[in-house]
């Protein structure tokens, strides 16, 4: 996150402030889960419970010391629906649940798009994807508690600053909230008077969804470039480049293009499956620039050669310090009108949502 950086004091002194998106994607998506998942079934309870013998000395062949939950059928409701949003959303339906999914601007594409009081109503897990700002601070209280089902879930991974911990501990206690998980506070560490901390059926782990090992090195090898292209260019362009196959992760990659010289460029992705997906994301730019496969009929630059690719999405500041003004365009390889194979702009979204 960088809502503990003053870019407007930055802004105001020429300081050029980028952040690292999309380095924790996965990981943090499936900490999300993993959480509710220890709030479904109490593993690390009812292991800590064979280890003290209690297996042992039962009766019968099995034993359970909490209540058991089976998530398939239930709903999922995401707050927040841009990359880990949406990455949440794809484990939730995996696992059977109905997933529904706000944010600041509609979508056409993924979970259907809720507003947040039907959102709280209408969901058994409640899950925060979304940054901390003005807008979403302690966005969850005594008011939108009182929206949500009885009994209901709440998870969040995403920013400590997004829960009125009173209030939060105050519906766990009366059991408004069957359940919450958490891998961040409102201060971090967290406060010894939190009231977290004595509330009654709250997970809570020390902000490491972000910490996998695979997370850690792409952090670096994405800032360490960002500082080599500041440094040295001006007009350098930074990207992270994935692309999926069937499911699976097949090209994970932090390349750069050099603009200092006006005019087109072209970046080739080499060694790729046929039939894969590709996500490029602008990491840091001097400048401006839009891509497109090559032979796509608009005029944007640079130019990305793409061979047997089935779908390409160019992602241009969806979560950095501009958000709000990010442009996903998707484009698909296909015949025209006339039948002639090509790459072709299919849709363009606003922020994650709203087509233009």
């Amino acid at each position: 996150g960088y809502n503990v950086v003053d870019t407007q004091a930055a802004a105001e002194r020429s300081i050029p402030v980028c952040n690292v998106p999309g380095y924790g994607t996965e990981a943090v998506a499936q900490f999300a889960i993993a959480l509710l998942l220890e709030i479904c079934h109490h593993i690390g309870e009812h292991d800590r419970a064979v280890h003290a013998g209690q297996w042992s000395r039962c009766p019968d062949y099995c034993f359970w010391n909490y209540p058991l939950v089976e998530l398939a059928g239930k709903t999922m409701g995401i707050v927040g629906y841009g990359r880990i949003g949406r990455a949440v959303g794809r484990i939730a339906a995996a696992l059977g649940m109905d997933v529904i999914a706000c944010g600041p601007h509609p979508w056409t594409e993924g979970a259907p798009w809720t507003p947040l009081e039907e959102l709280l109503r209408r969901s058994d897990v409640v899950s925060l994807h979304c940054p901390m700002t003005p807008q979403t601070e302690r966005l969850i209280n005594r008011d939108t508690l009182r929206l949500m089902k009885d009994g209901a879930i709440l998870i969040n991974n995403s920013r400590g600053q997004l829960l009125a911990e009173q209030d939060v501990a105050d519906a766990l206690a009366s059991g408004k909230l069957a359940a919450l998980g958490v891998d961040v506070a409102e201060a971090e560490p967290i406060a010894a008077d939190s009231p977290l901390l004595s509330a009654k059926n709250c997970i809570i782990t020390p902000h490491i969804s972000w910490a996998a090992l695979e997370t850690r090195q792409r952090l670096l090898d994405i800032a360490v470039e960002n500082l080599r292209s500041f440094a040295g260019k001006a007009n350098t362009f930074v990207f992270h480049v994935k692309a999926t196959r069937d499911g699976k992760l097949v090209y994970d990659k932090v390349v750069s293009l050099d603009f200092t010289e006006a005019g087109t460029k072209t970046l080739t992705l080499t060694d790729l499956p046929v039939g894969s997906v590709v996500t490029v994301e602008e990491i840091y730019s001097g400048a401006s620039c839009t891509l497109v496969p090559e032979g796509c009929s608009s005029p944007a630059d640079p130019t990305v050669t793409l061979e047997e690719i089935l779908e390409f999405v160019f992602t241009n500041d969806m979560d950095g310090p501009n958000q709000g003004h990010g442009i996903q365009n998707h484009f698909t390889y296909g015949p025209d009108e006339d039948g002639k194979l090509g790459w072709h702009l299919t849709k363009s979204e606003i922020n994650g949502g709203g087509e233009t």
